[in-house]
């Protein structure tokens, strides 16, 4: 992933996580929302984790799954039914029990990577959950208690350039403005999903290749969405500011968190779930003091099919032309 992050700065991310220990009403305001997000995530633990690369012609680097240590016996706090939905899924709990990799060890790891890499786009699908178990994962320390103090960290870990493709669906009326799941808009759009749905390395896959189409289709400007969550009225920053800012605190933490990390030369062991075993793979399988996995399928290929380009600079142009519209429609759906 290192290696292809040099040319592949497009990062596409899904996560599973154990349920919802609150559940939101679909019409709840921010402030209590986000205290149902909070207490979730302060009290379970990220399950498995999808990460795919692309650059800004759609050609894909590969797809990375990272299955997390999760004891069952042993863990507080989760939701039976969705343990149960993952493992009808295709999610292994008997292996992540066994093999799963330990987070404090992955948070080391990925924090070095990223700090080698400042000038990524994020891409989310509904991604408020995705994005909180991330920061969870990299500050190591419960989510703040404002979602003003939780969006300047999201700027800080992840920079200015975060896209939340649900909400950009929003603007488009053939699209029914953002209202259906990922696995719907895909078919809408003519994109066809490889592996299996709620597996987080499918569909942060299908996330890639679903902002890829409307890119092409729509000729979508990102400045307009760069920051916008959806669901949230709060813009997690103005593109060029946040930039400058997150690559100054990245830098900070990434020379104090380089200290604590482990050197390893071996590969990380790789565990492949059921479910996927039919799809083409690229497994580096070698045994290691930290139980690990990470699932890697490669693909290749352009996702537009139409060969249209766009570039990706656009992301970093500042620009908040849609906020009001955005907080306008927030509170009309309140109201509603």
């Amino acid at each position: 992933m290192d290696a292809a992050l040099h040319h592949h700065k497009v990062v596409s991310m899904d996560s599973e996580f154990p349920g919802f220990l609150r559940k939101t009403p679909r019409r709840s305001d921010e402030l209590s929302a986000f205290a149902d997000m909070k207490f979730n995530v302060d009290n379970m633990k990220i399950i498995q984790l999808g990460i795919t690369l692309s650059d800004e012609n759609g050609i894909i680097a590969g797809t990375w799954e990272f299955n997390f240590k999760f004891l069952i016996e042993t863990e507080v706090f989760y939701d039976p039914k969705s343990i149960e939905f993952l493992k009808e899924s295709g999610i292994d709990f008997e292996e992540l029990r066994i093999n799963g990799i330990d987070q404090l060890f992955f948070s080391n790891m990925f924090t070095h990577v990223l700090s080698r890499h400042r000038d990524l786009k994020w891409l989310t699908f509904h991604g408020l959950y995705d994005l909180a178990y991330m920061v969870k994962l990299d500050t190591k320390k419960p989510l703040p208690v404002s979602m003003l103090d939780f969006t300047e960290i999201i700027a800080t870990v992840f920079g200015c350039c975060v896209l939340d493709v649900k909400y950009m669906a929003r603007f488009y009326d053939d699209l029914h403005r953002g209202e259906l799941g990922l696995e719907k808009l895909a078919k809408i759009l003519g994109v066809k999903r490889v592996g299996g749905s709620h597996q987080a390395g499918s569909d942060s896959l299908l996330t890639a290749r679903v902002f890829a189409r409307m890119k092409t289709m729509y000729g979508i400007e990102e400045s307009r969405f760069v920051g916008f969550l959806y669901g949230v009225t709060t813009r997690i920053c103005e593109p060029t500011d946040a930039l400058a800012r997150g690559s100054e605190n990245k830098h900070i933490t990434a020379i104090v968190r380089a200290e604590a990390i482990i050197k390893h030369d071996d590969r990380l062991v790789a565990y492949v779930p059921k479910k996927s075993r039919g799809h083409r793979q690229r497994l580096d399988i070698k045994p290691h003091s930290h139980s690990s996995l990470s699932l890697h399928v490669k693909s290749s290929g352009s996702m537009n099919e139409n060969k249209k380009r766009v570039s990706g600079k656009q992301c970093f142009r500042s620009g908040n032309s849609n906020e009001d519209e955005h907080k306008k429609e927030i509170a009309e759906e309140t109201k509603a």
